[in-house]
């Protein structure tokens, strides 16, 4: 069985459930943990064992946070194959990501309240996307997790294996995800239009759980997978 056992950890939450065992896992497999904003203030009340991104990179966030992990030494790290690019990387002094654990600014949540457009307009997560489709892309050699649920399959599997299966593990996260990015998307295409047509918030919420139910049907499809 193809195993891999993650040695650097991104870490970017607006949930953050269960986050203290996640970290005192990853402390104890020796995972470098690099995290952003409020989730490395969070991280750091448990362990001073966490570098800031903007550390990691050299690149200090702007415009309020918008431009925080768009950077190469990000996204290099998480994409690089590691058959054909890690000599890319070392020229270019960077390193591996090989875990990517994200979840995204609360959008569904933040229309379903009755927000302002400009609100609504800044929880349209940039970084988080693309962090997780990047990592999705190269899954083979990187974990990617966006549910705190799924935590406990990760520490479970890692824990009794000695690594994270590819073709067991790996492979359903990443099609997860992708669907979550997918429904999000689609979420938010019907946000907009209802928008201009000024209908009522009460039907973002009867769309949103249409979607959470594929969503739900389909995890329980790839756990048969």
């Amino acid at each position: 069985m193809s195993l891999i056992t993650p040695k650097t950890a991104l870490i970017s939450l607006s949930d953050k459930s269960n986050l203290d065992e996640l970290i005192k896992f990853l402390l104890v497999q020796e995972v470098k943990i690099i995290s952003t904003g409020g989730t490395y203030n969070a991280i750091k009340k448990i362990t001073d064992k966490v570098i800031e991104v903007s550390e990691f990179t050299g690149f200090e966030e702007m415009m309020d946070g918008r431009v925080k992990t768009l950077h190469p030494k990000i996204h290099a790290g998480i994409l690089a194959r590691r058959e054909t690019d890690l000599e890319v990387l070392t020229e270019r002094g960077y390193e591996v990501i090989d875990m990517v654990i994200v979840n995204l600014y609360p959008f569904q949540e933040t229309v379903a309240s009755g927000c302002e457009f400009d609100e609504a307009i800044e929880k349209i997560d940039i970084g988080g996307p693309t962090m997780i489709r990047s990592a999705a892309k190269n899954f083979k050699d990187v974990a990617v997790i966006s549910d705190p649920n799924d935590y406990g399959r990760l520490i479970n599997e890692w824990g009794e294996k000695g690594g994270i299966s590819y073709k067991k593990l790996l492979k359903k996260l990443m099609l997860v995800n992708l669907l979550k990015l997918s429904s999000l998307l689609v979420l938010k295409k019907l946000h907009w239009r209802s928008w201009l047509k000024r209908k009522m918030y009460a039907f973002y919420a009867s769309i949103w759980n249409k979607i959470i139910h594929i969503q739900v049907l389909l995890k329980k499809c790839l756990e048969e997978y």
